[in-house]
Order: C-alpha cells, then sequence, then structure tokens
C-alpha cells in the first residue's frame, strides 16, 4: 500500500473518481473546489465559484468530469484547463447531488430537492422530469448502457429507468428498514447497492428481479459503492479505517487503510484508491 499526503484535501475531500487519462479528481466541498492528481504525482486545484458545495462527480470525457454542485444547483464540466460550463438546473434550488454520464455522451443527475431527474443533451442544454415517488429523497445513481439506476432511500427502493424520462420500475427492499443509499453497475450488468443503516450490501440481477442482500455486517456502514473491473465491487464503510470487496459469488473480505474513509475508485490499471477523512490518498493493489 502506497500513501499519498494531499494538503489541499484537509478541506473536506467527499469524493473521487479516475479519468481514462490516469489522472484522479475529487470534489473538496469545504473551499468548493475539485482537485487533479495526474500520474506523475502532480496536482491541480480548481475553484467553482462562489457558494458552490460539489458532490457527486463522473468522467465526462477522457480528461474532464461532470460536477453536481448543490451550492450553486448546477452541474458544471471540468478539464484540464478548468471549468468549460456551469450548467444551472432549470429549477432554482433543486439540489443536484450525484451525476452520470452515459454511453451515449448524454449525462443524468439527481435532483433530489425536486425527487426527480436532470438530463443533459450532447450540446450542453439542461431537462428536467419528475421521475420517482414523491419524498423518496433519491440518493445514488448509475447506468448501464443508456438505461439508469436510481437509490431511493426513503422509498426503500432502487428505481430502474429504461430511459431517464421513461416510467420507473420499482424495487421494492423486503424489509422498509432497508434503506438503500449507493449504487453502481457491476461488469456482470448485476446492479449492487449499499444500505449503511442496516449494514448491509445488496444487489439486484437484472430489471424486474428482486433485490437479494448479499452482505450484512452488523455494526458496520457500507456507503461509498464502485465496481471491480473483475466483477463484483468494492465499498467504503463509514467511520472505519478498512474497505470492502465482494465477488459475484458472494464472497467478501476487508483490506485496512491508515484512517478512515472518505471516497473509493479504481484506476485505469485496477489498483484502488482511497480518500481518508484525514486528507490522503491510499493506494491498494488488490494482487498483492
Amino acid at each position: 500500500m502506497q500513501l499519498f499526503p494531499l494538503t489541499q484535501a484537509t478541506a473536506g475531500l467527499s469524493e473521487i473518481v479516475f479519468t481514462a487519462d490516469g489522472s484522479l479528481w475529487g470534489s473538496l466541498t469545504g473551499t468548493g473546489s475539485l482537485i487533479r492528481r495526474d500520474r506523475d504525482g502532480s496536482l491541480a486545484e480548481f475553484p467553482l465559484g462562489g457558494g458552490s458545495r460539489p458532490l457527486g462527480l463522473a468522467a465526462a470525457t477522457v480528461d474532464s468530469v461532470w460536477v453536481a454542485d448543490e451550492g450553486q444547483s448546477a452541474i458544471v464540466r471540468v478539464g484540464r484547463e478548468g471549468v468549460h460550463a456551469v450548467l444551472a438546473t432549470p429549477t432554482p434550488l433543486a439540489a443536484p447531488t450525484d451525476v452520470v454520464a452515459l454511453d451515449d455522451g448524454t449525462a443524468w443527475f439527481i435532483e433530489r430537492a425536486l425527487d426527480g431527474l436532470g438530463r443533459i443533451d450532447i450540446i450542453g442544454r439542461l431537462s428536467e422530469y419528475s421521475s420517482t415517488p414523491a419524498g423518496s429523497l433519491p440518493s445514488g445513481i448509475a447506468s448501464s448502457g443508456e438505461s439508469l439506476w436510481v437509490t431511493l432511500p426513503n422509498a426503500a427502493a432502487v428505481a430502474y429507468f429504461r430511459g431517464g424520462d421513461s416510467r420507473a420500475l420499482l424495487h421494492g427492499m423486503t424489509d422498509a428498514a432497508i434503506r438503500p443509499v449507493g449504487i453502481v453497475t457491476a461488469a456482470s450488468g448485476a446492479v449492487y447497492f449499499t444500505a449503511p443503516g442496516t449494514g448491509q450490501v445488496g444487489r439486484i440481477l437484472k430489471p424486474g428481479a428482486a433485490p437479494e442482500i448479499v452482505l450484512t455486517l452488523p455494526g458496520s456502514r457500507p456507503q461509498v459503492i464502485v465496481a471491480n473491473p473483475v466483477g463484483g465491487c468494492w465499498f467504503t464503510l463509514v467511520g472505519e479505517a478498512r474497505i470492502g470487496s465482494l465477488t459475484d459469488a458472494g464472497e467478501f473480505s476487508f483490506i485496512d487503510v491508515p484512517g478512515e474513509t472518505a471516497g473509493i475508485a479504481v484506476a485505469p490499471d485496477g489498483s484502488v484508491w482511497v480518500a481518508l477523512a484525514a486528507g490522503e490518498l491510499a493506494r491498494v493493489d488488490p494482487s498483492a
């Protein structure tokens, strides 16, 4: 394991993501900025503007990212040269909190305050859809091809959309206490989700299939979840100095890291990077 200090991250590194060029991007909620770490270790910081609160991140192109900016109620695209565009939500104070890029070049994002979704087309136009049940508080968003999956913690459900403007297919949990938050599409096509309140990781094998709980961790809170390129997923545990791995066969293991975790991402070379609450990055080689 390798450890890399990020002095800027003491401002509150909340989420990290890689672009195809090998750069790591992170959101700094304390300063309203993004940080980028290149493969050579060089760092750059990009202020997003007054009142910014960057939350969800997604790779937009080979070297740029989409940012869900709750503070500015906007989706921002940032590249190596800095901010490319600040796209305000059509409805003010919509509270965008997560974003995902699709294969067709569009991007979709959650508007938590509206219990809905927003879409950015390939030329940068925004539209909104009241897609989820009122009061469901959409949280995480993931894509599979041109389809979308959204966690609805207040409805104890996961919604599937063949297109973001289509009718939601709801996958209700077997227990109303299971409130899914994080979500990702795995290499197998299955969808994995986290339910921190009940210490569980669940899975939906395909649209319309019943959700199944794959892993229960009493006393722990799995939260941020990312796909493992070889199958299954990696996830963080709130307040703990370890990360978890879950295979498609249901086997799980843990790796200790030197501090509480804040975010997790998989690099193009397959290594796993963990953002630590203390303002550092840990690089984990799963094959070691």
